[in-house]
């Protein structure tokens, strides 16, 4: 079904760009038709201006789609912008020419024009955050990189249909059958987004009472930060595109090469196509490597490479040179615009995102990559030189970066309540409330192992340290009972606020620390979670945790661990010592009194210490207690957390059952 929601959505997006590029492509042959005059030069600026108006509506259009978006849902809102973009284009396609109906032509014209880029400017960012929700974890960048695709895609289409009914041998009136064509294309868009299903991520905030009642107030209230890192993200993600697939191809090539306005167009279509092939390519890395780092790499390389590239491309009579230059430009600004959709969406809590992500790149595509190719035609004409419009590209690559160094994401927001400032780097981990260290923001193998179990566990789980209930909500969700526990009060509250109504009846919170605070039944629990949270205890106390876990499991019942390793990266320095303790028989080698010592820039919010294991330490506790083990592992979290990776042996999991 997801993939299916993802499709029809993508397949509307196609539709939808078409739209938009049949008003650029026939404005020649508008301009005569609705705006005669004896001038040509005057009814080509009078179409070009009602071109131009409905680029000035997409904020506009980002501002009441965004709150509508967060408001009635993303599905409602595509919807709309379905019907606001067809029926004008349909509109066009009918409509009477000036010499029939007077002014009334150019009017109607004008609004059409005007009602479509209203449309676009709430469309296309409810469709990446209707993607971004509905994808299949550890496939997220992938599904937006294809949505991005996908206009271009719409895009090449509406080029070629144009194309196709203005050849010679094509009667007068043949240019009307795209833009009829467009609004047939609107209703099929319309049928197919209409039997999708709205995002979960969304019905459940709707659901948990958590949709806000002014999302554009809120946003800058609690989002600012984010807001306007976002206009310089998606400025930075126009700024290549344009300069490259715009600018650079209309402006170097006919200069070097003497190429006719057909052969300009060629090459326009076939590195749109080189784009369709490379964004959905980047998307897939992302996935892998982690989108903040693949962005960030991209931005280096443009900052270091634009220059040299467009100095090439400046002084190349080989055409091949200059297309490979192009090309390689291509690839770097793909791998920037693929993952930033995802990552875009991520720094806005569900109630806010639609708003948060259409008006703040809204604002950056207009003011900053809307206007590149103006930018670089006028750096070209101040210098003379083509290599000075590259000077563009690095200024945008920079803004890109230090955006992306400042950017927070906000996973849980508490409408109509206290708001508490949660913040989560854009590598997936949260700081907790009360400072001490962090929680992973999404299920890594073994929580989702233990969600997996819980359903079908002989009694209630029990999620240690359960923080806003990364893997307790899921289990709640699959039908289990689920006890959550945490130090911390104010992050459970927050999970409750989460829970879905139906499920709150199986949820039971308990404050506390394990061991010493919290006790259960002997042979009372059916699973136990404890991710992220025994190294902070004292060799001593991970004994009795462990004894007390395996006592309150019933015969049959699992117990879930993961926990870090000296290998983690931020430990680094570390290491020398804990091997060498190791090699001495030290019974707690990775013990830490003091973290300040080895991770001073993040001392304040983390605990005084830690106590980091390895597989050899952990497998003899685990079975010494009686436990079974079933799958112990050491394994990565380089989608969630690029900062912290290592060799993929950062983290331990274990999987052990009590017979």
């Amino acid at each position: 079904m997801f993939k299916k929601n993802i499709l029809s959505i993508m397949m509307n997006n196609s539709f939808e760009y078409y739209q938009i590029i049949l008003f650029g492509f026939f404005l020649p042959l508008l301009s005569s038709i609705f705006f005669p005059s004896s001038n040509p030069n005057i009814s080509l600026m009078a179409s070009l201006l009602a071109f131009a108006s409905g680029y000035l509506l997409n904020p506009f259009g980002g501002i009441v789609f965004g709150y509508l978006g967060d408001k009635i849902g993303r599905k409602s809102t595509i919807i709309l912008s379905i019907i606001l973009s067809a029926l004008p284009t349909f509109i066009i396609g009918i409509l009477p020419s000036y010499e029939r109906i007077g002014i009334i032509a150019p009017i109607v014209l004008i609004a059409c024009r005007l009602l479509q880029g209203f449309s676009v400017g709430g469309q296309a960012y409810s469709s990446v955050v209707f993607v971004a929700e509905q994808a299949q974890k550890g496939k997220i960048n992938f599904a937006c990189s294809f949505l991005a695709a996908s206009s271009l895609v719409g895009a090449l289409l509406g080029t070629s249909v144009g194309a196709l009914c203005t050849m010679d041998i094509m009667p007068k009136w043949c240019w009307r059958i795209p833009f009829i064509l467009g609004g047939i294309l609107g209703l099929i868009g319309y049928w197919a987004v209409r039997k999708t299903e709205e995002t979960l991520d969304y019905e459940t905030a709707k659901e948990t009472q958590q949709l806000s009642d002014n999302p554009i107030r809120d946003v800058i209230r609690y989002s600012l930060k984010n807001f306007l890192c976002t206009i310089g993200i998606a400025g930075a993600t126009l700024i290549p595109f344009y300069m490259i697939s715009v600018f650079a191809i209309n402006s170097s090539i006919p200069l070097n090469f003497n190429f006719s306005i057909s052969q300009i167009m060629l090459t326009n279509a076939f590195f749109m196509a080189m784009w369709i092939l490379f964004l959905p390519l980047m998307g897939m890395v992302a996935d892998r490597k982690g989108s903040a780092l693949v962005m960030k790499i991209s931005t280096i390389s443009m900052l270091i490479l634009s220059f040299p590239l467009c100095w090439v491309i400046q002084l190349s009579y080989s055409l091949p040179l200059t297309l490979s230059c192009l090309a390689l430009l291509s690839l770097l600004g793909a791998g920037y615009v693929a993952p930033s959709g995802a990552l875009m969406a991520e720094f806005f809590p569900v109630a806010l995102r639609c708003s948060g992500l259409s008006i703040a790149s809204g604002l950056g595509s207009a003011l900053l990559g809307g206007t590149a190719p103006l930018i670089g035609n006028l750096l070209v004409q101040k210098t003379g030189q083509f290599s000075a419009s590259a000077f563009y590209i690095m200024a945008g690559s920079l803004m890109g970066y230090i955006a992306l160094r400042l950017a927070r994401a906000s996973p849980s927001y508490v409408a109509n309540d206290h708001q508490m400032d949660i913040d989560i780097p854009a590598d997936g981990l949260m700081v907790t409330l009360n400072k001490q260290g962090y929680m992973l923001s999404e299920l890594h193998e073994y929580s989702q192992a233990f969600v997996n179990f819980a359903p079908h566990a002989p009694g209630p789980v029990l999620d240690i340290g359960a923080s806003y209930g990364v893997a307790s909500i899921p289990a709640l969700k699959m039908g289990a009972k689920v006890i959550a526990n945490d130090i911390e009060s104010r992050h459970l509250e927050i999970l409750k606020k989460r829970v879905p109504t139906s499920c709150l009846g199986r949820l039971e919170l308990k404050v506390g620390k394990v061991p010493g605070e919290v006790n259960f039944a002997e042979n009372s629990l059916g699973a136990v979670l404890a991710s992220g949270v025994l190294h902070f205890v004292s060799g001593e106390e991970l004994i009795e945790a462990l004894n007390q876990i395996y006592k309150w499991l019933k015969p049959g019942g699992k117990f879930f661990l993961a926990t870090s390793t000296p290998y983690t990266k931020i430990f680094q320095n570390f290491l020398p010592y804990y091997i060498a303790r190791k090699k001495s028989g030290h019974p707690w080698p990775g013990f830490i009194e003091n973290t300040a010592d080895y991770i001073p820039s993040i001392a304040d919010m983390s605990p005084k210490s830690i106590n980091l294991l390895d597989k050899d330490i952990v497998e003899t506790l685990v079975t010494k207690v009686g436990f079974k083990i079933e799958r112990i592992s050491s394994f990565s979290i380089s989608k969630i957390a690029n900062d912290i990776n290592c060799e993929g042996n950062e983290i331990l999991g274990v999987i052990a059952i009590k017979a």
